[in-house]
């Protein structure tokens, strides 16, 4: 960019502000959470000290936003929530499995493993994200950086790969062991 191009941070918050914010917004459920994170992104830049350098301030901030955001997804699936009151086992019934029902178990469980190890690093990703995580298609998109479709393309990827292994495997339980029948669209809010 022509020194002359060069932009102030209150210009690129003038240029681009409007832009960043809706871009937050799209992919968080709470307007303030965008609004937070749009200022923080603004300050990150800011303490760069390189805004006047920047050739194209404008992907910086974005990609700034987009780091934001998936280190606040991460954060937020790594988040670890205490009651503050103990939790026993007393009024639970919890019978002791049989030896053989735990054996089967370990089975299935090794025989699922070895069928998620064979799915691309992607497949995969979306998969525990979607099902182990229980993260909406947006939200997985978000995190992947990629589109809500190419988020169902995955899952549909992970459901053929794993069964196709598990078949291959012998295993007894190829249709039921991972269950996508409630995927979405339903809409649930990733807030919490």
């Amino acid at each position: 960019m022509p020194p002359e191009m060069l932009l102030s941070l209150d210009e690129v918050h003038h240029r681009y502000g409007k832009e960043v914010h809706a871009y937050l917004r799209r992919r968080l459920d709470s307007p303030e959470d965008a609004e937070d994170l749009a200022q923080e992104a603004f300050l990150r830049v800011a303490r760069s000290g390189r805004v006047e350098e920047l050739e194209n301030p404008r992907a910086y901030l974005l990609r700034t936003a987009k780091n934001l955001l998936r280190d606040r997804f991460r954060r937020d699936s790594l988040a670890v929530f205490d009651t503050g009151q103990e939790v026993t086992d007393e009024g639970f019934a919890h019978p002791a499995p049989s030896p053989e029902r735990t054996a089967g178990a370990r089975q299935e469980l090794e025989a699922l493993a070895h069928a998620m190890a064979g799915l691309s690093p992607k497949v995969r990703q979306a998969l525990i994200l979607h099902k182990f995580h229980h993260y909406s298609y947006k939200r997985v998109a978000a995190i992947m950086g990629i589109s809500p479709k190419t988020v169902e393309k995955h899952l549909a990827k992970a459901i053929a790969g794993c069964r196709r292994s598990l078949r291959q495997q012998g295993s007894p339980r190829t249709e039921n062991v991972i269950d996508f029948s409630n995927t979405e669209p339903q809409r649930v809010s990733d807030a919490s």
